[in-house]
């Protein structure tokens, strides 16, 4: 199974200085860059709402940091059959990936 974490905040959560990315926009942006999505859920983490998405085929590691970006997030993650990876313009500063916070469905 191919699932991939988004967490839904941007900006600042410390300064109270952010948005929210809404489902509708996460959905619009995963088809854009032609990415398959067989099933999501909107779960809660410890800090944020998280699109939470199985998809039909792992994303690149360039496809993984150019979504992240599109999605103005620090990094996303990636559990490519058991294998958990995080991706992004800042993924190097939450490295390594959790596992006991990887939401899955």
């Amino acid at each position: 199974m191919i699932l991939v974490n988004i967490g839904m905040a941007i900006g600042s959560r410390s300064q109270k200085d952010y948005s929210q990315l809404t489902e509708r926009e996460v959905s619009l942006v995963l088809r854009a860059m032609h990415i398959s999505v067989m099933r999501y859920e909107i779960k809660a983490s410890y800090t944020e709402p998280t699109f939470v998405a199985e998809l039909t085929h792992a994303l690149s590691p360039n496809k993984a940091w150019q979504l992240a970006a599109n999605l103005d997030q620090e990094c996303i993650a990636q559990d490519n059959h058991g294998w958990l990876e995080l991706y992004g313009p800042q993924a190097d500063d939450w490295k390594p990936a959790n596992r006991d916070y990887f939401l899955t469905i």
